[in-house]
């Protein structure tokens, strides 16, 4: 008879919490005060839920988490220098579409990049 051990199965929706407190936390300060404000806070929270990647890439020294911080970074910066600077209307303009877009396609090569170092 041998004696098997299993893992507990992950439950833990730590990490699941702060992507969804965003769309509230967006909806609530847009509802209060305005548009312009909401974007703000959509800014700081996703600066806030860059640290998180941080402390995680800290913790497991996983590159695809650096990746993720600094992916978070950078669209909380978008927010916080397009937003004040123009009008609500400044997320339709190209210069904001055309930052937004380079990113996503920046940060999804270097995740995917980043992933296949990880499987080596």
């Amino acid at each position: 008879m041998s004696l098997e051990r299993k893992l507990k199965p992950d439950r833990n929706i730590t990490g699941v919490i702060i992507p969804f407190l965003i769309v509230p936390v967006f909806g609530l300060t847009t509802l209060i005060v305005d548009l312009r404000a909401g974007f703000i806070a959509l800014a700081v929270w996703m600066l806030v839920y860059s640290l998180f990647y941080l402390y995680v890439f800290v913790r497991t020294r996983n590159i695809a988490q650096l990746v993720f911080c600094a992916g978070s970074a950078f669209f909380g910066f978008l927010f916080l220098v397009f937003e004040p600077s123009f009008n609500t209307r400044s997320v339709e303009s190209l210069q904001f579409k055309a930052a937004w877009i380079s990113g996503v396609i920046f940060f999804g090569a270097l995740l995917q990049r980043s992933s296949l170092i990880s499987r080596k």
